[in-house]
């Protein structure tokens, strides 16, 4: 197959590509590394990504969050 038809394949059909892609990514995780460890990783991965987002609109959402925590244990 020459490059111009993969291209053409791949732009023609962008979603599915990249859908299967990560469907096959995702698969080759759990069969090595197990669901467990896999939901471990989603789960940092998205606290990462909502902390990340809160603190890039709130420069001082850290300070204000841990300020909350240790009013709420008097300390």
């Amino acid at each position: 197959m020459n490059k111009e038809k993969i291209l053409e394949f791949y732009n023609n059909y962008k979603g599915e590509v990249i859908g299967a892609g990560i469907g096959l990514l995702v698969a080759l995780c759990i069969l090595f590394l197990g669901i467990i460890k896999i939901l471990f990783i989603a789960a940092c991965t998205f606290l990462g990504y909502y902390v990340g987002k809160r603190i890039y609109k709130d420069r001082n959402y850290l300070r204000n969050t841990m300020d909350r925590v240790l009013r709420f244990f008097n300390i």
